[in-house]
């Protein structure tokens, strides 16, 4: 299934090995830790109604580690530590299409420390304390993306993912990655684009 799109991931993995020689892995430090940046892939669709380009969905980081991230600051965490620099490379999807004809668009590089970033920054910074907290106070099992405006804690699906312990509760917790919703994409996109 190596272009019929069965693999969600796909086209991220491609273009991280062929594009930049980056073996897929799933490592703590960015995928160029020289230079400290992460490589992310993301689709853009047309909608129906506007005919403008739209996130195709989410974001997705690593998953939320209950037993550690509470003991985490915002400048001293691990999600900071993979991701403060995101190379983000914007493609067009098509859903019929395989993943090779996949065409760039643009791409994008932020820098969650970057003072010239700065309303996104504080209100990035302001969701990972709003979902930490929550973790803190032993709620992880009540976290919902609607809970903030930027970043958010996106539950995992699927027959693979069982509910986790979390610190200061017994109650057993959804797994839950972080994520930029698709509202904040679709800002960042209609951005881009006026730019250009």
């Amino acid at each position: 299934n190596s272009q019929n799109g069965n693999d969600k991931g796909l086209f991220g993995k491609l273009t991280e090995v062929h594009c930049f020689n980056v073996d897929n892995n799933s490592r703590k430090e960015p995928d160029f830790p020289d230079a400290g940046i992460e490589l992310k892939t993301t689709g853009l669709k047309l909608s129906p109604k506007e005919k403008k380009l739209g996130a195709k969905e989410r974001l997705v980081f690593s998953m939320i580690d209950y037993p550690e991230v509470h003991k985490e600051t915002w400048l001293e965490s691990s999600f900071l530590d993979k991701n403060q620099k995101l190379l983000i490379m914007f493609y067009h999807f098509i859903e019929t299409g395989k993943e090779l004809d996949r065409e760039y668009l643009f791409h994008e590089y932020l820098d969650l420390l970057d003072k010239s970033f700065a309303q996104d920054v504080v209100q990035i910074e302001a969701d990972w304390n709003a979902i930490v907290e929550m973790i803190r106070e032993g709620k992880a099992d009540d976290l919902t993306e609607g809970g903030t405006s930027y970043l958010a804690a996106n539950t995992k699906h699927g027959k693979g993912y069982k509910r986790r312990k979390q610190p200061f509760s017994d109650i057993m917790a959804k797994p839950r990655s972080f994520v930029f919703k698709q509202k904040y994409f679709n800002y960042l996109v209609k951005q881009k684009l006026e730019q250009d």
